[in-house]
C-alpha cells in the first residue's frame, strides 16, 4: 500500500491554488461547448435538417454541404459546420 504524505499549505495559498484550479476548468469547459456547438456530427445534421442518410450523401456530393475532418486522416470521423447548416436551414424553411 502507498503512503499518503501530508504537506501543509497555508490558507491563502491553497484558495488560491482552487480559484486557479476552477478558472482553468471553466475555460476549458467553455471551449469545449463552443467546440461542439461549431462542428456537428452527421447524425447531428440529419435529425436537424430531418433528412436521412441518402439525402445527406447526395449534398455532400453535390457541393451543397461540405464535410469537414479534424484530423484530416483518411477515415477519420466527420463533422460539418453548424453555420452551414443553420444556412441550410435558412434557405429552406420547412
Amino acid at each position: 500500500m502507498d503512503n499518503i504524505n501530508l504537506i501543509p499549505v497555508p490558507a491563502d495559498e491553497w484558495n488560491e491554488l482552487k480559484e486557479n484550479v476552477k478558472s482553468i476548468v471553466n475555460m476549458l469547459t467553455s471551449q469545449s461547448t463552443n467546440k461542439q456547438k461549431e462542428f456537428l456530427t452527421s447524425r447531428e445534421v440529419m435529425n436537424m435538417l430531418e433528412i436521412g442518410r441518402t439525402t445527406l450523401d447526395r449534398w455532400i456530393l453535390n457541393g451543397t454541404l461540405t464535410k469537414v475532418r479534424i484530423n484530416n486522416q483518411k477515415g477519420s470521423k466527420i463533422y460539418f459546420r453548424a453555420s452551414d447548416i443553420e444556412r441550410l436551414k435558412d434557405e429552406n424553411p420547412a
